[in-house]
């Protein structure tokens, strides 16, 4: 079975510098354009062909006349739009797939509790579209919410509210419990998007990310939703997400943050990236610990940085999307 690809969009490039983090400065937060990369197909000509020698006239009309000169045929389009017949079936558990291949899917990570009453409800439920749209291989994905069984019954409904958000944008969207050991690759059959949801506390299933790598190497989407997302420190994690943990963020440049006490951060959205589409430019505080982790790869997409509120300390990634088809950017 051939893999689906995809119509992928190059994403800017932030570089993070900092003395003790390698983060960037506050005031060099740029929002970067995404510029659209065109196919460009280009027909060769026509081939000349020789004149061969023919037979004289034998006085008898030709039984077939002359064959007019044909007009050139258009060229064809790229194949870059993925086999609907393919696609629309959704993952296979049964396909066998190269020992060494990569994930070829979509990513995003999104370092936050969704629900938490310190983000507008209306800015998370455009993000986790947005997150949809973008990881997806299809117009209209059926999705899968994984709701993490290390949760410890904190924000425990923060996934009913994404479901509830996406629901309401005509999508299918179905919600199941991680099992004890992890799910299995043929809970995930027939979906084209994955939600892994953990609002507070990190995964503690590394097999539940194996077969997420699974998934994303057959080309379908993987979206990981909650603070303590990247804690994991696994290399299959960081493989997916693309973001490298330092720690836990409840202490950022000394500062306690944690359970909504002690001090915030403020989540800064970045305008014109593929995550922000009618959410632009916006701040909000965030009164829980978000991971403090650093991009693996030079073509990564930030979609929101945080720092400590009124502090001026260097930013950190909160939000972030990756295309493995994308053009990396040096």
């Amino acid at each position: 079975m051939q893999h689906p690809t995809f119509l992928t969009i190059p994403l800017g490039l932030f570089l993070l510098s900092c003395s003790e983090y390698g983060y960037i400065e506050k005031s060099q937060v740029e929002a970067g354009a995404i510029e659209e990369e065109e196919e460009e197909v280009v027909q060769t000509d026509t081939a000349v062909i020789e004149p061969v020698e023919t037979p004289e006239p034998s006085g008898e009309p030709n039984s077939e006349p002359a064959e007019e000169p044909e007009e050139p045929e258009e060229p064809l389009e790229p194949a870059i739009e993925p086999s609907s017949e393919e696609t629309e079936e959704g993952f296979d558990p049964t396909l066998e797939l190269p020992p060494f291949a990569s994930p070829i899917g979509n990513v995003v990570t999104i370092l936050m509790t969704l629900s938490d009453t310190w983000i507008p409800q209306e800015t998370a439920s455009q993000l986790i579209y947005n997150s949809v749209n973008f990881v997806s291989p299809v117009v209209t994905p059926s999705v899968l919410i994984v709701r993490d069984d290390n949760h410890n019954g904190e924000d425990v409904t923060d996934c009913e509210n994404i479901q509830s958000w996406l629901q309401n944008e005509g999508l299918n969207v179905d919600l199941i419990e991680e099992p004890s050991n992890g799910i299995t690759a043929d809970q995930l059959l027939g979906y084209h998007v994955v939600i892994f949801s953990n609002p507070g506390f990190p995964p503690d299933d590394v097999s539940s990310i194996q077969v997420l790598k699974t998934f994303s190497m057959q080309g379908f989407g993987v979206i990981f939703q909650g603070d303590d997302m990247t804690r994991l420190n696994d290399p299959v994690m960081e493989e997916l997400t693309r973001l490298r943990n330092i720690d836990n963020g409840t202490s950022y440049h000394g500062v306690n943050i944690d359970n909504n006490s002690g001090s915030t951060y403020e989540v800064q959205m970045v305008s014109g990236t593929v995550l922000t589409t009618d959410i632009g430019d916006i701040t909000f505080e965030y009164g829980n610990d978000i991971d403090t982790a650093e991009a693996t790869v030079a073509g990564m997409s930030t979609a929101a940085y945080c720092t400590v509120s009124n502090s001026g300390f260097p930013l950190k990634p909160v939000i972030t999307a990756f295309s493995p088809q994308q053009e990396q950017l040096e």
